[in-house]
Formats: structure tokens, C-alpha cells, sequence
């Protein structure tokens, strides 16, 4: 298959853990020229060591995975990240830098399965106690099938 390029410059998934942000990038990453992968995770494993997961720290992890696909973007690649949080001010700046901003949503029973940890006991949980902004985004729905795909790469395109 031809790899494709998009009239955006990257995207951006955002959603609730287990919702398949991460699912839906490795998607797009096999359709699309250039791509790079930034997993809110692993910049969260491998540069905000430093930061808790409180809604402050939680700003400043997505100003972060900001400027990491501001550089990719420079060096000609498109960016395609996944991040749990999401708030206006960065879909503003998504905005200038051209990048698609997909929220992604699936039933609590399947992220529930799909989900890495459940977070029963943690504290500063998008979801649970920390309450998603309301945002004017695009929103596609992951029902676990293939139409979940079929979404996304019709988004993307």
C-alpha cells in the first residue's frame, strides 16, 4: 500500500486509558509518509519523570508532547500522538501547527478489559477524578470492531 499524505501536518489522539489512542496511531502510522510516534506515555516514562500526574503536571506533559511534534513537524515528519489529557489552550495551538485533534471514546466495559492498570487506587485519574475539559473536537467512537479502523483511517485521510 502507497503511503499517503494528509492535508494536516500530524494528529493528535486524546481519550480515556484503554479507549485505543494508541491503537489508532499505530494505524494512521502505517498509512502515512513520515510518521512519528509520540506516545504521551513514553515521554512521560523518558522526559516528565519529574512530573506527578496532578492537573498542573498534567499541563505541562501536554505542553511538552507539544513541542516534541512542533520538532517533528520541523524535520519534515508527521507527528501522530496519543495523550490521555487534553484542554483548549493545546487544541488552540494544534490549531497554528496545523495537527488534527481527535478525541476518542469507547464504552467503560471495553476500556475496562483493554485498560494496562486500573487505577483503583491512584489519585489525579483523567476520568475518575480529574474531569476532562469539554473540547469541540472531532470524536470517533472505538466499538473494538473493524469499523473502529475504518474511522480512523477515514479521519486521518
Amino acid at each position: 500500500m502507497a503511503k499517503l499524505s494528509s492535508k494536516y501536518s500530524g494528529v493528535w489522539f486524546y481519550g480515556l486509558a484503554g479507549s485505543g489512542k494508541t491503537f489508532a496511531a499505530k494505524i494512521v502510522s502505517t498509512i502515512i509518509r513520515n510518521p512519528f510516534l509520540i506516545d504521551g506515555d513514553e515521554v512521560r516514562r523518558l522526559i516528565s519523570f519529574d512530573l506527578d500526574y496532578t492537573p498542573e503536571d498534567r499541563k505541562i506533559q501536554l505542553q511538552r508532547v507539544l513541542g516534541l511534534a512542533e520538532l517533528a513537524i520541523k524535520n519534515a515528519k508527521y507527528p501522530i500522538i496519543s495523550t490521555v489529557s487534553m484542554n483548549s489552550e493545546i487544541v488552540g495551538q494544534c490549531q497554528v501547527l496545523n495537527l488534527e485533534v481527535i478525541q476518542v471514546l469507547r464504552p467503560y466495559e471495553q476500556r475496562l478489559s483493554a485498560r494496562k492498570m486500573l487505577y483503583t487506587d491512584t489519585k489525579n485519574v483523567v476520568g475518575k477524578d480529574i474531569t476532562q475539559e469539554k473540547l469541540t473536537t472531532k470524536k470517533i467512537s472505538n466499538d473494538g470492531s473493524d469499523e473502529f479502523k475504518k474511522l480512523v483511517l477515514l479521519n486521518v485521510k
